[in-house]
């Protein structure tokens, strides 16, 4: 994550805004439906970054 934000910072960007967004899927049929289910709601996988160009 510093690595983006201190790529960002370099190019003359600030970050304003982060989201971070989980998975739509659902857990295969197994034994572990329902522990993949679960992680697959409570932990994101993407990182949504908003920058905008400074003066």
């Amino acid at each position: 994550l510093s690595a983006y934000l201190d790529a960002l910072g370099a190019a003359g960007f600030g970050v304003i805004a982060a989201d971070e967004l989980c998975s739509h899927r659902r857990g295969t049929k197994g034994p572990r439906f329902g522990a993949e289910d679960r992680a697959m709601k409570e932990f994101p996988l993407f990182l949504v970054l908003t920058a905008v160009r400074l003066p």
